[in-house]
């Protein structure tokens, strides 16, 4: 966009001022006649009146190309973010979402990714967040909608998790991969499920919040990273979703919030 302002500038205000110099040829009335149809140019004020109008209409020029590049700015990104979604959405290990696999469905280079999203893990959760949005969206689910209490938060998480594997263990990884730092899809559940825990039990310090929300995030963790882990200790595949519910209502119980 730079480049393009600098260049488009007074362009056009350098040629026709090339143009209508006076030479030892021709008069400039002649040049001003003979290009342009611009009438008297030995007249000053006419000159600088129709070089007013040329700056002018520079700018316009100048307006219309920048907005074009903007939109097709916003529309390689968005073409980007959507060929994650359908990868991610296809795939059945995440060991298949690589960066190039993205940019070559999508017909850009490498570098595309960090210019647009910063890294591949913060396309990976942009990715994530409108699979969310769909994942309800078809389901009949309002947006910013949320389940009844802290139980009805955690079945509809899990739903999602179970519902979405591939989206949800590519997000835990790019959590991994910066080692929790800066924006997280599981900081901002916790922040979440903290609001209604608190509304469940006002009583509690935010010490005693905070080790609530903590171990349910941990255990969830656990159901979708080790499902196995779970049929081994507790004797049920979270992958049904009725095994999965009834854990998650024991899980409320000794977390002091109720299960139903």
């Amino acid at each position: 966009l730079v480049y393009a302002r600098l260049f488009l500038g007074d362009l056009v205000s350098v040629v026709v001022v090339t143009q209508l110099r006076p030479n030892s040829d021709t008069r400039s009335q002649g040049n001003g006649e003979l290009w342009f149809g611009l009438g008297n140019l030995d007249d000053r004020q006419h000159c600088i009146a129709i070089l007013g109008s040329i700056k002018y209409f520079t700018r316009c020029i100048k307006q219309c190309i920048i907005q074009c590049m903007e939109k097709d700015e916003g529309s390689v990104r968005k073409a980007i973010l959507e060929t994650a979604v359908a990868a991610i959405r296809e795939a059945t290990r995440p060991e298949q979402i690589t960066v190039r696999r993205i940019v070559a469905a999508a017909g850009v280079n490498q570098n595309a990714i960090n210019y647009y999203f910063g890294s591949k893990e913060n396309l990976i959760r942009e990715a994530v967040r409108m699979i969310i949005v769909l994942h309800y969206r078809e389901r009949g689910i309002s947006p910013g909608s949320s389940g009844q209490g802290v139980f009805g938060n955690l079945v509809r998480i899990c739903d999602f998790l179970f519902a979405e594997p591939i989206a949800a263990r590519l997000a835990l990884s790019s959590e991994l991969a910066v080692s929790g730092a800066g924006e997280s899809l599981t900081s901002e559940t916790m922040a979440a499920l903290a609001g209604l825990m608190r509304a469940a039990r006002p009583g509690d310090s935010p010490e005693e919040t905070a080790f609530r929300v903590w171990m349910m995030v941990a255990v969830i963790h656990q159901f979708l990273l080790r499902p196995e882990g779970s049929q081994e200790w507790l004797g049920k595949d979270p992958a049904e979703k009725g095994a999965r519910d009834g854990l998650l209502a024991r899980l409320c119980d000794l977390a002091g919030v109720s299960g139903q």
